[in-house]
C-alpha cells in the first residue's frame, strides 16, 4: 500500500520535539464550510474567515487562468487554523524525531488533504508562500497524466508569490502576479542558467531535483522560465503557457504539447530566456481583482465541541503518520462522545493499519451507524474488508462471495453519498477484478475514476489489469505505455514495464480462434 500522507515542507528550522499537548476544554473551536474547503480552529472566527476567503481567491485566481483545463481536485481539503504557534507546536511535522519549524504544512492524501497553519504573525515566514505553492500541485497533478517537473515547480513557485492589496481608490483590491522570489533571483545571479534540454530531462529521480547543491537552480531557472513566459515579450506567450496546459490535461504526449502551444523549438526558447534574466527586470503587474458572482458573502460559523475537535486533530496525526498520538487523541474524543462518527472512522483506519481488522470493523461499523452520511466511513469499512485477507507483499487472490458483498454494498453506498469522490470507484473495479466478475462495469468504474482525477496513474494500471483479464491487450498495452511514458513515481513506472512485458506475452501467444 502506498504511503497514506506525503507532507511538503519549506522551512527547515528544527527544534527540540516537546511532549503532546492536546486541546482542552478552555479552547474554543470553530469550524466554517467554503465552497472548496472545511476550515477548523481555534482561532479568532475572523482569522478562520480571512484564511478561508484568501484560500478561495486564490483558487478562484488560478483556475481562471487555464480555463480550459478544468482544474480541480475531487479530495476534500480540510483547514486547521491554529490561534497561536505554541498552540500550533505539538501539530507541526517532525523530521528524525525532532519538531520542524514551518509556519505551516500542506498534507496530502488519498482520502483526505489537510492544510495547517498559525494565525499568529511571523516576520521571518509566509504560511500562504507554501500553502499557494502545494495548492498548484493538488490541481495540477489530479488533472494533468504528464506534467514535467519544470513546468509543475515552476508554476507553483510562481503562483506561490501571488498576493492581494487594496486599490488606492474604490475599497476594491488588486491581485499581484508574478512578485519577484529573491532567493530565486540571487541564484540567477550567481550561476549559469542550465541548458533547457537539461532543465526540461529534469524528474523526480534527477539530482537537480534532489540534491540541494543543485535543486536551487532548478527551482529557480524554472520560475525564471514561467515568468518569463507570463511577462516576457509584453505578455505574447502567456496564452501558449496555458494551451500548454490543456493540452497536458486532455492527455496529449508532451513534445507533441510544447510543439503545438509554443510553436518554437527549444533553441529559440533558452535564447529568449537568456536574454530575459541577463536584463534581470523581473515585474510584477497589478490586475484589479473581481469576486465570481457567487462567492461565499457570509460564511457562517459552528462551535465544536471538544470532541470533535479533537477527532480532527487525531485524523491529521493519523495522515501524517503518527499513530500513538492519533490514537491518544482518538480515544479522548471518544471517551467524551462515544458515538461521534468521525473519530470511530479515524481509529477505525489506524487499527487498519495495525492490521488489527476485529477492532477496525467495530469502529468502522460504530462510524457508519453514528452518520449514515459519512462517506469516508463506509468507504474505510470496504477498505478494511478488502485489506483483511492481503499478505505482507499487498497481493490477495480472492474475497469470499459475503465479504465481496459487503463491499459492494458499503462501496455503492458511498458513491450516492459522495458521487465526486474517485477511490470508491477504483476499490469496487478492485473488487470485481478479484472476484474475476463484472468485469465490463469495471472498466466502466475506472474510467469514470479517471474523468474525477485523470492524473490518477494508479487508477490506469488498474484498468489495465482489467483489461488484460479481459483478453483486451491491445488497450491494456496503450495504458500501460502512457504510464511508463508520464508517471514520476520510478517504482510504478517499474512495475507498469513488468506488466506490460507480461501482457505482450500474453498476446503474443494468445490461442487463435
Amino acid at each position: 500500500m502506498r504511503a497514506f500522507v506525503s507532507v511538503l515542507i519549506i522551512v527547515f528550522c528544527l527544534l527540540a520535539a516537546q511532549p503532546v499537548r492536546t486541546v482542552t476544554a478552555k479552547d474554543t473551536w470553530t469550524s466554517m464550510r467554503s465552497r472548496n474547503y472545511v476550515l477548523i480552529g481555534n482561532a479568532r472566527e475572523e482569522d478562520i474567515r480571512t484564511m478561508a476567503v484568501q484560500l478561495e481567491r486564490f483558487r478562484d485566481i488560478f483556475t481562471r487562468q487555464f480555463k480550459g483545463a478544468a482544474l480541480n481536485s475531487p479530495v476534500p481539503t480540510t483547514v486547521i487554523v491554529f490561534k497561536s504557534d505554541s498552540s500550533f507546536g505539538p501539530y507541526k511535522p517532525r523530521f528524525r524525531g525532532r519538531r520542524v519549524d514551518v509556519a505551516g504544512y500542506f498534507q496530502s492524501g488519498f482520502d483526505m488533504n489537510y492544510i495547517t497553519l498559525s494565525a499568529e504573525p511571523r516576520r521571518q515566514y509566509n504560511p500562504y508562500e507554501m500553502i499557494f505553492h502545494e495548492s498548484v500541485h493538488l490541481l495540477v497533478d489530479n488533472k494533468v497524466r504528464t506534467s514535467p517537473a519544470w513546468f509543475n515547480e515552476g508554476l507553483a513557485e510562481y503562483f506561490s508569490a501571488l498576493d492581494f492589496v487594496p486599490e488606492k481608490t474604490g475599497g476594491g483590491k488588486l491581485v499581484v502576479f508574478g512578485k519577484p522570489i529573491l532567493r530565486h533571483i540571487l541564484m540567477l545571479r550567481q550561476k549559469q542558467l542550465l541548458p533547457l534540454v537539461t532543465l526540461f530531462g529534469v524528474d523526480r529521480t534527477s539530482p537537480y531535483y534532489n540534491e540541494r547543491e543543485k535543486s536551487g537552480m532548478f527551482y529557480a531557472q524554472s520560475w525564471a522560465l514561467m515568468h518569463y513566459l507570463t511577462h516576457g515579450q509584453a505578455g505574447q506567450r502567456q496564452p501558449q503557457l496555458a494551451r500548454f496546459l490543456e493540452l497536458l490535461a486532455s492527455g496529449n504526449p508532451l513534445a507533441q504539447s510544447f510543439q503545438q502551444a509554443f510553436e518554437s523549438d527549444y533553441a529559440t526558447l533558452e535564447k529568449e530566456l537568456n536574454e530575459y534574466v541577463r536584463q534581470d527586470k523581473y515585474r510584477g503587474t497589478f490586475v484589479p481583482y473581481v469576486e465570481p458572482a457567487d462567492s461565499d458573502r457570509e460564511l457562517k460559523s459552528v462551535p465544536l465541541t471538544e470532541a470533535q475537535a479533537l477527532a480532527y486533530l487525531g485524523d491529521l496525526l493519523l495522515h501524517y503518520d503518527r499513530g500513538d498520538e492519533a490514537e491518544k487523541h482518538l480515544r479522548q474524543a471518544l471517551a467524551l462522545s462515544p458515538e461521534l462518527s468521525a473519530a470511530n472512522a479515524s481509529l477505525g483506519m489506524l487499527r487498519v493499519h495495525q492490521r488489527d481488522f476485529v477492532a477496525a470493523k467495530e469502529h468502522l461499523q460504530r462510524a457508519m451507524k453514528g452518520d449514515p452520511q459519512n462517506y469516508l466511513a463506509q468507504y474505510y469499512y470496504a477498505y478494511a474488508l478488502s485489506s483483511e485477507p492481503m499478505d505482507q507483499q499487498q497481493t490477495v487472490t480472492g474475497y469470499a462471495p459475503e465479504t465481496a458483498a459487503q463491499m459492494r454494498t458499503a462501496l455503492t453506498r458511498a458513491m450516492e453519498i459522495a458521487p465526486g469522490f474517485p477511490e470508491t470507484y477504483r476499490l469496487l473495479a478492485f473488487v470485481n477484478l478479484i472476484t474475476n466478475t463484472r468485469l465490463d462495469e469495471a472498466v466502466t468504474l475506472l474510467e469514470h475514476a479517471l474523468t474525477l482525477s485523470p492524473g490518477r496513474h494508479e487508477f490506469s494500471y488498474v484498468l489495465a489489469q482489467v483489461h488484460s483479464r479481459r483478453k483486451n491487450y491491445k488497450a491494456a498495452s496503450v495504458i500501460l505505455e502512457q504510464v511508463i511514458a508520464g508517471n514520476p513515481n520510478p517504482q510504478m513506472r517499474a512495475l507498469a514495464q513488468e506488466m506490460l512485458e507480461t501482457v505482450r506475452l500474453r498476446e503474443k501467444y494468445q490461442p487463435k480462434e
